[in-house]
Order: C-alpha cells, then sequence, then structure tokens
C-alpha cells in the first residue's frame, strides 16, 4: 500500500507562501537612502535563509528601531519648524505682535467660542493720530520707535484674554471677550491717559503720541472678516 507523504509546514512559513515575495528594488533610494539600504539588506538575508537568519534578522531589527527613533527625532524637529515659520507669518516683524494673518486666525477661535457660550465682546479699532507727521518731521526710524512704545503700552495695559495686534501702518486692533462697548471706551480712554502721561522719550527729544479709537461689538454671528471689515465705517466716527 502506498502512502502519500506531506510535508507539514508551520503557520508562519504557510502564511509566507500566500504573501508576494519582498523587493527591494521597489523602493526609491531617492525617497530615503537609508530605508532604500535597509530594504536590500533585508531582502538578502531573506535569500540567503539558513542558520545566520536569525542573527541577521536580530542585527537588521536593531538598525530598525536605531532608525525608527531617529524618524521620530525628525519628525519633532520639523514639527518645531514648522511652529516656528507660522510664528513669523503670524507676527509683525516691528512690534512683535500678531499682524493682521495672526488676528484672522486667533479671532476665528475666539467667535468659535463665543458663538458656543453665548459670549459677548468688542473689537477696539487704535489709530496713532498723525504718525506721518511724525515720520516726515523726525524721520521713520522715530516713527517705528512710536509704533514699537505704543505697542509696549497697549501689552501692558491689557488683559491676558485680549487678543492685540498690529493691523497694519498706524492701525492697532484690541479684541476684548466679556466686554461691551461703554466698557471699552472706558479702557480706550484710560490707555490714552496713560500714554499723554508716558510719552516717547528718546533722549535728545520727546515724542508726544496721541490715539483716536473706533469700536465695534463681537456678535454671536460676528465673522472676522465681518468685524475687521467695520474699521472702514467707524473712520468717520472716533472718539
Amino acid at each position: 500500500m502506498a502512502f502519500a507523504v506531506r510535508t507539514l509546514k508551520s503557520p508562519l512559513e504557510e502564511s509566507a507562501m500566500d504573501q508576494p515575495r519582498f523587493n527591494a528594488a521597489t523602493i526609491d533610494p531617492a525617497v530615503n537612502p537609508l530605508v532604500a539600504q535597509l530594504a536590500h539588506e533585508l531582502s538578502a538575508v531573506l535569500e540567503a535563509g539558513g542558520e545566520n537568519t536569525s542573527n541577521a534578522g536580530n542585527a537588521m531589527q536593531s538598525r530598525l528601531l536605531a532608525f525608527a527613533a531617529d524618524a521620530e527625532q525628525q519628525l519633532q524637529w520639523a514639527q518645531q519648524r514648522i511652529a516656528l515659520l507660522e510664528n513669523i507669518c503670524e507676527t509683525d516683524e516691528l512690534t512683535g505682535l500678531l499682524n493682521r494673518r495672526g488676528l484672522r486666525r486667533q479671532m476665528a477661535r475666539t467667535l468659535a467660542h463665543a458663538k458656543r457660550y453665548g459670549a459677548f465682546g468688542t473689537v477696539l479699532f487704535i489709530d496713532i493720530d498723525d504718525l506721518a507727521a511724525i515720520n516726515r518731521c523726525h524721520g521713520e526710524p522715530v516713527g517705528d520707535a512710536v509704533l514699537r512704545h505704543v505697542a509696549r503700552i497697549l501689552e501692558r495695559q491689557t488683559r491676558a484674554s485680549d487678543l492685540l495686534a498690529r493691523f497694519g501702518g498706524d492701525e492697532f486692533v484690541l479684541v476684548m471677550e466679556r466686554c461691551n462697548q461703554a466698557n471699552a471706551l472706558m479702557r480706550a480712554h484710560a490707555l490714552q491717559a496713560y500714554l499723554e502721561a508716558h510719552p516717547l522719550d528718546l533722549g535728545d527729544i520727546t515724542v508726544p503720541v496721541s490715539l483716536r479709537f473706533g469700536c465695534a461689538p463681537m456678535g454671536i454671528a460676528s465673522s472676522a472678516d465681518q468685524l475687521l471689515g467695520a474699521r472702514s465705517p467707524l473712520a468717520c466716527a472716533r472718539h
């Protein structure tokens, strides 16, 4: 009587037979040279087989773990670079405040919070009076010093929850949650009084600075574009 003998294979070997053969040539070295090198070495180990396969596999595993750790570090570095570039793109170079782009992004978050919780607030528009005249009389470096001086005073006199930005030119914007228009104008007049008591002192000259203000309510249906666009009609109704 003849018997058919079937060689039993391990589940791992059975699974390997069903899988497509590993081909290191499919990995583009231009994308990541180290990955391509490791892939070719892995392919060589699989082709060789034999007693050295286990040792070679352990060595390959160690190298792959080291590669994974390096890749994670590179990813963290890239994320830090992205955050730094975003900060640069959203910061006014002269004053260090938010610029228009940064203000729009931050306002979107503030308005989303206001809509969710039914909060209210006010947007205060701030202009420096006669900055062009200061530039003509004393030069643009003094005008830049005035902008930095006003920015520092506004920073010191605002709350941590407020959004403060240089909107462009001689304009600043202050976004205040949980502050109605009457209180916003009271704060504006207090800012003006503080600025009058603290003119810009450059040693050889002292430059008095005055401000003009306008405000718009931050309703729960407002968008950043609507609020920032409200600046134009307020130009003729400043306080």
